[in-house]
């Protein structure tokens, strides 16, 4: 089975090598790697063209920037492998990360798995990151009880920062919805489940997620996802009827106290 490493990228020049050089330590090392630049203004082009990585194959994009869906169906269109793994440009997977996607899909090729996404906490400088990173620990806690086993409807889930798919079956799906510019890998596991495609999370397979943020950055990002889930509603209501956005009560609780506290 070939394997394409797909990885977007905006303006992430200060993390992708970062991520270039932890697939340079995998024990699986017979991959290809596209880098998809997303219309950066940052010269990550450049800053990548002239950096020597010890990989089998890597492959540059660059296209006018049009999104997150966008860009990560323009990885896969471009890959040659069999199976995708998609990683966002901070993150850092361990070792034998894609190892284990790869054995997966040995095993279990017609179906979909995420790995798991957490912060260091060792890493963490600031009391909004130590809270990302427990809420990160919350959010996987109910996913590692399907160990082996296929997700709920319940806990329906993908992050598309380290997941793997057969590339035939990703076009199967019309892959990312270009529409969406974010919960783009939420709408593909409601797709891929309403599809009877098994969704699987293997807590093992671990990439870290190391991109600091801020209070404000965060409030941000959780307000935009919030937005998109809206738009998703919107767009696909009769699909969206019948599926429940995952997000558990604790959770709710402590995001709620955190922008009362920080978003006047």
């Amino acid at each position: 089975m070939n394997v394409s490493v797909v990885i977007p990228t905006y303006n992430g020049a200060h993390k992708i090598i970062n991520l270039l050089r932890a697939l340079e330590n995998q024990t699986y090392k017979d991959f290809e790697t596209i880098v998809v630049i997303d219309g950066s203004t940052d010269k990550t082009y450049e800053i990548l063209k002239s950096t020597k990585f010890k990989l089998n194959s890597i492959k540059l994009i660059i296209q006018t920037n049009k999104g997150r869906a966008t860009v990560r169906n323009r990885g896969a269109e471009e890959a040659s492998g069999d199976l995708l793994i998609f990683f966002d440009d901070d993150m850092l997977p361990v070792e034998n990360c894609i190892e284990k996607h790869l054995d997966h899909h040995q095993l279990l090729y017609n179906s979909i798995l995420t790995g798991c996404s957490l912060d260091d906490k060792s890493k963490v400088s600031s009391d909004i990151q130590a809270y990302k990173a427990y809420l990160s620990e919350l959010w996987s806690a109910p996913l590692k009880l399907y160990k082996g086993k296929p997700l709920g409807k319940e806990n329906i889930f993908i992050t598309a920062a380290n997941f793997s798919i057969a590339r035939n079956l990703f076009f199967e799906l019309n892959g990312f919805d270009p529409n969406l510019n974010d919960a783009e890998d939420y709408d593909l596991a409601v797709r891929a489940f309403q599809n009877n495609i098994p969704l699987f999370y293997n807590h093992e397979v671990l990439a870290w997620h190391v991109d600091p943020i801020t209070c404000r950055s965060y409030i941000k990002r959780q307000r935009e996802y919030k937005e998109m889930h809206k738009k998703l509603i919107e767009l696909k209501p009769e699909l969206y009827s019948k599926f429940p956005l995952r997000t558990p009560k604790k959770i709710m609780v402590l995001k709620m106290l955190i922008y009362k506290l920080f978003s006047y």
